[in-house]
């Protein structure tokens, strides 16, 4: 080989980097443009999986899906999804047994739900129990299955007289219309006297019995006052009412709580409160113990809130990073703190401060902050940013990183208010899905590089993304009524019409304008060596664009194992051999400058993983 001749050689590919400057600073390996090919472990360039139908319940008709939670119950894993059909919720539990196996089960009307629009339906843990909070009503899980629930009801006065007084026990819960009260019995008297908010009485409790209302006497919505037929004996705190408000108006309280998507379990360095956000407000309320110490998401007392931020904007977003709280708001990032308070009468009790953080970046799709490899991600701005935050929460814009410059162009044309996230913890994988009309999704491998990989899939089954879960090491997406899964055996996708056919998954990479190290000379190429691993179905497509022309030969590269998950009758193959191949593909390039390099997979069912490929280069005159 003469002194000019070069081999140039691509064994690991690094991604896709989108430039604005003519691609020709690009690295060897990274694509200017790559749609539905990713990274492997081992830097090689493989077809994306394809999307298969998942089943959320057997014979299940799809109705419009409310909410998503997957996690671990009982040492399994579950999947809970509700959703709204033929007029009623449903609710359907998948059990992962292991070994691809799946238990269902199926429930309906538990949360009384009339309609779908303004359910409000939000699935959570907290704990140790799984809570699913609606418009209708609030459902624990217990004993394999949801039972609808009553929320806590406060002892707000104890040891009144009957005339009333009494000593201010627990605040008044914003889920719950009734309260309760105890009362030291006199011995003699009938008439005991209410709050004035008191508009029916509920319950009635004497002497550690309970009994029916109207068995023990009559209330007056007018002067507020239990009448009871016959005087309770007297005692200490021995009679208990229980008494409700005004439905309208704690009803609106309520909702303040139901329409919150974002739910966190912070109390500094425990998990004892639950906080809850995203109504579409700046408040954020939390949880307090009931009057036995336990931790409950059914009680949430009035003055348990925090303003976040005099402005108006909404909170998008909530993370518990280390011993603070991190609020997400569009364009500003607060912590809050907890201390304990002592007050002037000597008691505890807990203090949450809040302290600005960012006053610059923050977060616009609302419940999209993932924790990625231990630090915050959000998306502001057009781009992908990272909470590098350690121990200090002092104000520092430091703090967020932008780590999605080389997809730094697609996000800039997204909205990404539409846009939902999620992060593979097993594989190394955040996902975003910007819902766009084409479908784009930017899938970073993070634990390759500084920064990761980044890589670009495209289809119709990413469209309408509306939730994504990790269930099973498999990343499931919702849509309105159907779930999708990655499948790494399927070269199609499941389409995004439950009734439809498959769809093909279209694949390219193609390189930067590469000089070879000589932008002044022209050049000549006439060789490539693709070096694939044997899969079945393999097709690869290789053509080239230069700086003189853009329709340069395609030239195909066909490589068949045999594969009983991927058998084709048609083109029945007895290849076994699994070790790598090398391909030489004669593509004459005469006279270029700059040449970039195309891999294309576009044979429906078609697959293909390329290790790399070494390119064959002479150098000639110099350019004119």
């Amino acid at each position: 080989m003469g002194s000019d001749m070069k081999m140039f050689t691509v064994d690991k590919f690094l991604g896709v980097r989108e430039s604005g400057d003519g691609d020709t600073e690009l690295q060897m390996g990274m694509a200017s443009k790559m749609e539905n090919f990713f990274v492997t472990d081992d830097w090689n360039l493989k077809l994306r999986p394809g999307l298969s139908r998942f089943s959320i319940g057997e014979n299940r008709e799809p109705g419009q899906i409310l909410d998503v939670w997957a996690g671990a119950v009982g040492g399994s894993e579950m999947l809970i999804v509700c959703d709204f059909y033929g007029g009623t919720d449903r609710i359907f539990c998948v059990v992962n047994k292991g070994n691809g196996e799946f238990y269902y089960s199926r429930q309906e009307g538990v949360l009384g739900l009339t309609d779908a629009e303004n359910s409000h339906v939000s699935i959570f843990d907290f704990g140790g129990d799984i809570y699913i909070m609606s418009a209708g009503n609030i459902a624990v899980y217990e004993d394999g299955e949801f039972t609808a629930k009553e929320p806590y009801v406060p002892l707000v006065i104890a040891g009144a007289a009957p005339a009333g007084g009494g000593t201010t026990m627990e605040p008044i819960n914003r889920l719950s219309r009734l309260r309760r009260i105890t009362y030291s019995a006199d011995g003699e008297s009938t008439a005991y006297v209410l709050p004035p908010e008191a508009v029916e009485v509920t319950g009635i409790c004497v002497d550690g019995m309970a009994y029916a209302v109207d068995a023990m006497g009559s209330f007056s919505a007018e002067n507020q006052t239990f009448t009871f037929l016959q005087a309770p004996v007297k005692g200490v705190g021995n009679v208990e009412i229980t008494y409700g408000t005004d439905q309208a108006a704690s009803g609106e309280s309520r909702m303040e709580i139901i329409r919150c998507r974002l739910h966190e379990s912070y109390n500094g360095s425990t998990d004892t409160r639950l906080f809850a956000a995203g109504n579409g407000t700046n408040m954020c309320y939390y949880t307090g113990p009931t009057m036995n110490g336990e931790a409950t998401a059914l009680y949430f007392p009035a003055l348990n809130e925090v303003r976040v931020d005099m402005s108006a904007s909404e909170i998008t977003g909530m993370k518990r990073h280390y011993s603070k709280l991190m609020i997400f708001k569009q364009d500003e990032v607060f912590t809050i703190s907890y201390e304990a308070v002592t007050l002037t009468d000597g008691t505890t009790t807990a203090g949450f401060y809040l302290r600005p953080m960012n006053n610059e970046f923050g977060n616009n799709a609302i419940g999209q902050v993932q924790t990625v490899n231990n630090y915050p991600r959000s998306l502001c701005k057009g781009g992908v940013y990272e909470w590098r935050v350690t121990s200090s929460y002092y104000k520092d814009e430091r703090y967020a990183a932008r780590v999605s410059d080389d997809v730094g162009r697609t996000l800039q044309g997204a909205d990404l208010r539409k846009a939902v996230t999620c992060d593979d913890g097993i594989q190394k994988t955040y996902y975003v899905f910007l819902n766009d009309a084409e479908g784009t999704v930017l899938v970073n491998r993070y634990d390759m590089g500084k920064t990761g990989v980044w890589c670009i899939y495209k289809g119709k089954g990413f469209r309408n993304v509306r939730r994504c879960v990790l269930f099973g090491q498999m990343v499931v997406l919702f849509h309105d009524t159907m779930a999708l899964s990655f499948a790494e055996n399927a070269h199609v996708d499941a389409a995004e019409d439950p009734a439809g056919a498959s769809e093909p998954i279209p694949a390219v990479w193609e390189s930067g304008n590469m000089s070879f190290g000589a932008d002044f000379r022209r050049k000549y190429s006439s060789y490539i060596y693709l070096n694939l691993r044997p899969m079945a179905a393999t097709n690869i497509t290789v053509t080239a664009e230069t700086d003189r022309r853009g329709d340069y030969l395609e030239k195909n590269v066909k490589l068949d194992v045999f594969d009983w998950a991927n058998v084709n009758f048609r083109a029945w193959c007895f290849n076994t051999n699994s070790r790598p191949s090398i391909h030489r593909v004669r593509l004459k390039v005469k006279k270029f400058v700059y040449y970039k390099l195309i891999l294309k997979i576009e044979e429906p069912g078609a697959t293909g993983t390329i290790l790399g490929f070494d390119q064959q280069v002479r150098y000639a005159s110099m350019a004119k």
